[in-house]
């Protein structure tokens, strides 16, 4: 054997168990490498602590129902034999059931993305769907690997119940976060200011995050919609970025008669549709120019700055 081909050998074995010593005498070192940081959770800012740690199944985060329900104002209860989890805030009644995709909000049936599950003796159900049933905003913060949860606060002179706006967007791209985030500093900039009046009565704006996956699947956005009209009660809408789902999402309002402020999706479709058939899509608005506009306007532009060079 030659000597350079020994000495390579000799180096790999070496490499080898020292890398079997390190896991045998510091597993903990190598596994920190690898397993992702603990998931946590927040409400108004402040940490929880779960006797189960959160879970990330299927995509949605499940954790122990009782202490958020409860944080949040809601009664809970547990029949052992049926599997059934409660949650009670004032008239709104939450059902769901262990190893059961289906559960009921205010009497209306609704599926869930994952199902609860038995976790060393707790039940655990998804963080979103109670939350917000509860009435609080929940957020995803990928970066931080943690869900925050924001409870409406009541704003001094505010008597009524809170206006429900649905957010809807694509959350997992940069353009629905966005948003999202732009939302919550107005919410809470009219909140701060005492909310809205509507005749004699003060009522906060309360924000509802709407994922609706419309850059892959005009489907799931017309989905989302529908969920957030019929599970979480919002009473307006405002998003949207992609004229095909924006086109499937007017169906739905019409349907529900939700109105909705359309901000992204610029075709002029969207308001032609309004035009040939008013009284079906009079609850669609729309702040984002039309696509013709805007090019027009863009084209302007650039033919300024070319006259201007030629003028130099």
């Amino acid at each position: 054997m030659k000597k350079g081909t020994a000495t390579k050998i000799k180096r790999l074995s070496l490499l080898m168990v020292v890398t079997l010593v390190l896991s045998v005498v510091f597993p903990s070192l190598v596994m920190a490498a690898t397993a992702p940081a603990p998931i946590r959770v927040t409400i108004d800012g402040g940490a929880l602590t779960l006797d189960v740690a959160p879970q990330l199944v299927g995509g949605r985060v499940m954790v122990p129902y009782r202490v958020i329900a409860e944080r949040l104002g809601g009664m809970v209860g547990w029949n052992a034999q049926t599997r059934v989890v409660t949650v009670t805030k004032g008239n709104d009644v939450i059902r769901l059931t262990v190893g059961q995709t289906t559960a009921t909000v205010r009497g209306r049936n609704v599926t869930l993305d994952v199902a609860p599950r038995l976790v060393g003796g707790r039940v655990l159900v998804p963080l979103r769907f109670l939350g917000e049933g509860l009435g609080a905003q929940v957020e995803w913060l990928s970066a931080a690997r943690a869900v925050a949860l924001r409870t409406t606060t009541t704003a001094v002179g505010t008597q009524g119940p809170p206006i429900r706006v649905g957010i809807v967007g694509p959350m997992a791209f940069i353009s629905g976060e966005h948003m999202w985030h732009g939302a919550v500093m107005a919410s809470e900039e009219i909140n701060r200011a005492g909310g809205v009046t509507v005749g004699n009565v003060r009522r906060p704006i309360q924000l509802v995050r709407v994922d609706s996956n419309e850059l892959l699947s005009v489907p799931d956005a017309a989905s989302a919609v529908e969920r957030a009209i019929t599970r979480d009660r919002v009473d307006f809408l405002v998003g949207g970025v992609r004229t095909e789902a924006v086109l499937a999402m007017q169906d739905v309002i019409s349907e529900h008669r939700r109105m909705f402020l359309g901000v992204g999706a610029a075709h002029t479709v969207l308001t032609q549709r309004v035009a040939d058939n008013y009284e079906k899509y009079k609850y669609f608005f729309r702040v984002s120019p039309l696509s013709t506009d805007y090019l027009g306007r863009l084209v302007f532009m650039q033919l300024g700055d070319v006259a201007t060079a030629v003028r130099r």
